[in-house]
C-alpha cells in the first residue's frame, strides 16, 4: 500500500495531538495529587485550599492554570423544628432565603491579595454572610443573581405532619420531575441559568486567571456538571456540606503561566 503525503501529515498531527493530550493528563494528576494532600474532617481543611501555581506543577513556558473555586455557604441561622407540617415547612423555606450564617471558624480557603481582585457570590442572605465573614475584609465582593440557588416550593399536602427534611427533599424530587407551580422556575430553566453562570466563570477565569464563588449546593453541582462537559477537570471534591469547597481547573495552551512572587 502507498501512503502519501497527505496521509503522512495526518498521522503526523494525530500522534502530536496524541502526545499533548498525554502531556495534559499527566499535569491534571499531579494537580489532583497536589489536592490530595488535604485533610478534611468536618468544616476543616489542613492547610486550607489554594490555587496552584507555577511552583507546584512543572508548566512549560507558553502553558497556564486557570482555576475555579466554588463555596457553598455557611451554617444558616435557623431552627429545625422535626415534625412540621405543610404550613410550618413553607414558612420554613421562605425564612431560609433571609438568614445570615453562623460564625465561620474554620476558614476553608486560603487566598492571596495578589491572586484575585473580587469574589463572587450569590445574593441570598446565607451566602452574602458567608462571603463577608470570609473574604470581606480584603476583596470586593460582587453579587449577582445569577448565582441564586434554585427555588423550592413545598408540595401542598396538608393536615399531615413530616420531618422537615422529608418535605424537603420530596419537593425537591417533585420539582425536578415538573410537578411544581407556574411561580416557580422548572429545572430546564433553571439548568439554562447555572450554565449561564458556568460559562460566566469560566470566562472571568481566562481573563483573571482565578475565580472564587460563594453560592449554594444545588447550582453549584450543575455548574461542575457544565465545565466538565466543557475540558475542565474536577480536580478536588469536598463535598457538598456548609462551607466545602469544589476545586476546577483548566490547563490553557499559549497562556502567560500563573505569576509568583
Amino acid at each position: 500500500m502507498r501512503i502519501s503525503g497527505q496521509h503522512i501529515l495526518i498521522i503526523l498531527l494525530f500522534l502530536m495531538f496524541a502526545a499533548q493530550a498525554c502531556a495534559q493528563k499527566g499535569l491534571y494528576d499531579e494537580i489532583e495529587d497536589f489536592y490530595q494532600g488535604t485533610k478534611k474532617e468536618g468544616y476543616s481543611y489542613d492547610p486550607p485550599l489554594r490555587f496552584i501555581t507555577e511552583n507546584d506543577i512543572p508548566l512549560k513556558d507558553d502553558q497556564g492554570i486557570i482555576q475555579i473555586f466554588l463555596i457553598r455557604h455557611g451554617i444558616p441561622k435557623i431552627d429545625r423544628a422535626n415534625w412540621v407540617s405543610y404550613y410550618q415547612a413553607s414558612s420554613f423555606v421562605k425564612a431560609y432565603d433571609t438568614v445570615e450564617v453562623y460564625e465561620i471558624k474554620d476558614v476553608p480557603v486560603n487566598i492571596r491579595a495578589d491572586e484575585i481582585d473580587n469574589v463572587y457570590s450569590s445574593p441570598l442572605r446565607r451566602a452574602r454572610s458567608t462571603a463577608e465573614q470570609l473574604f470581606g475584609q480584603r476583596f470586593n465582593i460582587i453579587y449577582d443573581s445569577l448565582f441564586r440557588e434554585f427555588r423550592n416550593e413545598i408540595v401542598p399536602i396538608p393536615r399531615i405532619r413530616l420531618p422537615l427534611s422529608v418535605w424537603r427533599v420530596s419537593s425537591r424530587i417533585f420539582w425536578m420531575v415538573g410537578l411544581h407551580s407556574s411561580e416557580v422556575p422548572g429545572l430546564p430553566e433553571e439548568r439554562r441559568r447555572a450554565n449561564r453562570a458556568a460559562e460566566q466563570l469560566a470566562n472571568m477565569a481566562k481573563q483573571e486567571g482565578h475565580v472564587v464563588l460563594v453560592a449554594h449546593g444545588f447550582i453549584n453541582r450543575f455548574i461542575i456538571r457544565y465545565l466538565k462537559k466543557n475540558g475542565w477537570q474536577h480536580s478536588y471534591d469536598g463535598g457538598f456540606e456548609y462551607t466545602n469547597v469544589q476545586v476546577l481547573s483548566k490547563i490553557i495552551e499559549n497562556y502567560p503561566a500563573v505569576e509568583v512572587d
